[in-house]
């Protein structure tokens, strides 16, 4: 059975730092929809989880719907793992319907099995259920622990980003999910649109009057550049001969910083996460990047970067060590008028259980094929 619902779906819970792949602009996120019926599929894989539910509408006619779930970092950081749904199940989901009626097409946020447990997917939409603002997660939901780091190389998961827009009084605020937002819609959690909080050139607002949801690189599990990648996830440094390798959870991306040349070869060959040069200074690691290959969303959503972006980022201790604070600035004068600077920080997590996210590409792009 189908039914539109206006409900405050439980308590408002603690929020684990969520990421997202992709907009949720394409769901009805302001009513919530119940649907019941049995899975008869279930896809546990990055950057989405899917299942699939098999309904009876009010004809009385069988109707297959599609469930996009969050992705597994968030998901098992709300208690699921690969066995919480099974083919089989019967389960009432509540969530958001795709814009377009005629898709069968559906974000799930709660489901319930019929011995009454409930199991969250999406903690943002339970709090917009409640018709409130989800809360800052308090000190003890914090992934910080007592451990202390004595340099930057070691695990550490994210607790929070700011900035992301040019530098001066007025400016807007920026969000995570690419130099200078768009920022996230505080009670949904969806990014929507491209990054209008940049300053750009003619060029790069062409692209942002051009923008099509549809081109995310992700869809294809290309892993966004610096400065985004670095703002969205966790992350491990290690030290690797005569550099420093950087390791994003999101994407399993890899950077390698080289500590042994001042400045990039001229005859360096463009990648798509440039290259990197770096030193310390009093303990800060100080990183440049440049030659970056041409990226359609390389500046942002919809912000394209070119050969002449430049990314600058310095790591450095904060909180006595149980905190590493990263400061980047960000410039591409094709596209970019201006520099873009912000920071990010994340907590010293070494016990933390590290996500390979193998991402599939099926999965990645699987929302673009419902009819």
């Amino acid at each position: 059975m189908n039914r539109l619902i206006a409900m405050g779906l439980l308590s408002v819970i603690m929020l684990p730092a969520v990421e997202a792949h992709h907009s949720r602009a394409n769901f009805e996120l302001d009513v919530f929809t119940e649907l019941e019926g049995e899975i008869i599929d279930f896809s546990w894989r990055n950057p989405h989880a899917f299942a699939t539910l098999l309904t009876t509408n009010d004809s009385g006619e069988q109707e297959e719907w599609l469930l996009e779930l969050n992705s597994i970092t968030v998901l098992t950081s709300m208690g699921w793992d690969r066995d919480t749904v099974q083919v089989g199940d019967r389960v009432r989901i509540t969530g958001n319907r795709d814009l377009d009626y005629d898709k069968r097409f559906f974000f799930a946020n709660v489901f319930e099995f019929e011995d009454g447990t409930r199991i969250v997917v999406d903690p943002i939409a339970v709090a917009r259920a409640a018709g409130r603002r989800p809360p800052p997660p308090p000190p003890s939901a914090s992934p910080a622990s007592d451990a202390v780091a004595t340099d930057v190389f070691g695990i550490w998961r994210q607790i929070g980003v700011t900035g992301g827009v040019a530098p001066g009084p007025g400016a807007p605020g920026g969000g995570p999910f690419g130099g200078g937002g768009p920022p996230p819609d505080l009670l949904s959690g969806a990014v929507f649109g491209p990054s209008t909080s940049l300053p750009v050139t003619e060029r790069g607002q062409a692209a942002i009057d051009a923008f099509d949801e549809n081109d995310n690189p992700e869809f294809t599990c290309t892993a966004p550049t610096a400065p985004a990648l670095v703002r969205r996830g966790n992350l491990r440094i290690e030290r690797t001969g005569e550099g420093v390798r950087f390791v994003h959870e999101l994407m399993d991306a890899e950077r390698i910083v080289h500590l042994n040349e001042a400045q990039s070869p001229q005859d360096a060959e463009p990648s798509l996460h440039g290259h990197s040069v770096g030193r310390f200074e009093d303990g800060v690691l100080a990183v440049e990047s440049t030659n970056f290959s041409d990226n359609p969303w390389g500046n942002g959503r919809g912000v394209p970067s070119g050969s002449q972006k430049r990314v600058v980022e310095r790591y450095s201790l904060a909180d006595g060590g149980r905190r590493l604070r990263l400061q980047y600035t960000q410039e591409d004068p094709e596209y970019l008028s201006g520099a873009v600077s912000g920071t990010t920080e994340w907590a010293y997590s070494p016990n933390y259980e590290w996500v390979d996210y193998n991402c599939d590409p099926t999965a990645s792009s699987l929302h673009l094929s419902v009819e």
